[in-house]
């Protein structure tokens, strides 16, 4: 391709009906032609506003732009411009950069070693939407060990973190709910929910019966 100078075309296809048959591109001068670079996500969305520029050149390179929370699917595009400027789009493809979650339990008994705790992780922006699920935790004491679970393969983004009491209905979380943006750097995603053991019993004063016996009067 040759500086100033554009195809009408970059690319065409032909049937072959004849030897030596031949296929042209017409190139055009000219001083300036437009082109667009759009930053999107894998179903079409823009992550940034599309930007329009000009250039002399008949094939231009443009570097990707970063964008929190994602990484691109190429880090630099070649293509070659068009007298057209509807056909001189550059699109940048990105998709979400993935992360961690550590959940951690405390205040439990140690006599209620293997308790089950259950937490709700449920995705609140347009880039999580689509994460509900839950985990388990199980009960334990060990010197210098916190019960806790990790998450892997989370997308970045806000998440809201709810442990499930119904389950664990002796115990009642101080902090039952809590909101968390996932940083790329997982060790910083880091959720502590502590409980409060409420029954000391595993059935209530209302789970018996008096079994009297009562003699036949006969």
């Amino acid at each position: 391709m040759q500086k100033k100078y554009y195809p009408a075309k970059t690319s065409t296809s032909e049937v072959i009906k004849a030897e030596r048959q031949e296929i042209i591109f017409y190139y055009t001068e000219a001083a300036s032609v437009e082109y667009t670079v759009y930053y999107q996500d894998a179903n079409g969305n823009n992550l940034k506003d599309p930007v329009t520029k000009n250039t002399e050149y008949s094939t231009v390179t443009e570097p990707y732009l970063p964008i929190d929370g994602y990484a691109p699917h190429q880090f630099s595009i070649t293509k070659d411009m068009s007298t057209v400027p509807e056909q001189n789009k550059i699109v940048f493809i990105y998709y979400p950069t993935l992360t961690t979650l550590n959940i951690r339990k405390t205040g439990f008994d140690a006599a209620d070693a293997g308790t089950t705790f259950i937490f709700r992780i449920k995705g609140t922006d347009e880039n999580t939407k689509n994460i509900d699920l839950r985990v388990t935790i199980h009960g334990y004491v060990m010197v210098d060990l916190v019960p806790n679970v990790t998450v892997a393969d989370l997308p970045v983004g806000s998440y809201t973190v709810t442990e499930e009491s119904d389950w664990s209905w002796r115990y009642q979380p101080t902090n039952g709910e809590q909101p968390i943006t996932l940083d790329p750097d997982g060790a910083k995603n880091v959720l502590t929910f502590e409980n409060e053991r409420k029954d000391g019993q595993w059935l209530s004063g209302d789970a018996y019966n008096n079994n009297l016996y009562k003699p036949d009067s006969n």
